[in-house]
């Protein structure tokens, strides 16, 4: 549709958009935690049946462990 435009909001993930103002707490931690979520939505609909439950718990576990980083170091920002 040729009315339609697209904004890119460079940095936005990183707490910051073109103007070198703050994004909110709240809208960073949705962009940073929406890549994890979509990794784990991934291997559980593509990868959980091709491995035993030991390995995609592992795997499950460092996709949480992730996120916490991410989480945290977000909001420390």
């Amino acid at each position: 549709y040729p009315k339609v435009k697209i904004l890119h909001l460079k940095g936005a993930s990183k707490g910051k958009n073109e103007t070198k103002e703050k994004v909110p707490l709240s809208s960073r931690l949705k962009f940073r935690m929406a890549s994890v979520n979509s990794m784990e939505i991934f291997y559980k609909k593509h990868l959980w049946n091709r491995y035993i439950l030991p390995i995609n718990l592992l795997v499950l576990t460092g996709i949480k462990f992730l996120k916490l980083v991410r989480f945290v170091r977000t909001v420390l920002q």
